[in-house]
């Protein structure tokens, strides 16, 4: 599937800003709400549960799915939207973070995409407080890639606390940044309908000298 060229702002040394990343984002969603309607997608696209804070388990923030790796159905026409949203935000993230990997010298590092992501649905007059992205090795350095499927919505800003940088992302764009605690985000509360933006990842690894 083709992706449209993308617009790139640098809001940060580190943070990277892409615009017309996807087309059509709102396709994704009314996939997505019809898919979770239907048990036999959900060996690929699991149904939506809640959203609930680690720390208190009576605050909801909304609703999330998980998109694994991807399984044949024996329903083609669910094979197809699965793979048009699965194929679609993974092509959409590579791109991006190919233009991204620049940060590094090319000769002696390599990266690589997380193929599975998940999706968060957050609903209105919620704070989901602030976070940041987790390393699990080391020797790599993890990023993580926002991308924003609607902005129909009034508010629900990505505020970057230490960089003093916030920012209401378009449809169809993505917010590259690195996974740690130097760049703690959190979410404005949503006034008005809700927000749809995935989370994936990317990792960039050391070459191995032979």
């Amino acid at each position: 599937m083709m992706q449209p060229m993308y617009d790139l702002k640098i809001l940060d040394d580190w943070i990277f800003y892409y615009k017309n990343c996807l087309t059509e984002p709102y396709k994704y969603i009314n996939f997505l709400e019809e898919l979770d309607n239907n048990k036999e997608s959900y060996s690929n696209i699991e149904k939506w549960k809640d959203w609930i804070s680690k720390n208190n388990s009576e605050i909801l923030y909304g609703k999330k799915k998980n998109i694994k790796k991807i399984l044949k159905t024996n329903n083609e026409k669910i094979d197809r939207k699965v793979l048009y949203i699965s194929n679609s935000i993974t092509s959409a993230i590579y791109m991006c973070a190919k233009n991204y990997f620049f940060h590094f010298p090319q000769d002696k590092f390599t990266f690589e995409i997380d193929s599975n992501f998940f999706i968060n649905k957050y609903f209105t007059n919620t704070i989901t407080g602030p976070r940041a992205g987790n390393s699990t090795n080391e020797k790599d350095y993890t990023f993580t890639a926002l991308i924003n499927l609607n902005d129909d919505y009034q508010n629900g800003e990505i505020n970057f606390l230490n960089q003093k940088i916030k920012i209401k992302p378009e449809a169809s764009s993505i917010l590259i940044f690195p996974s740690n605690s130097s760049y703690i985000y959190e979410s404005e509360p949503v006034i008005e309908k809700e927000k749809y933006m995935a989370v994936g990842k990317f990792y960039v690894k050391p070459l191995i000298e032979v």
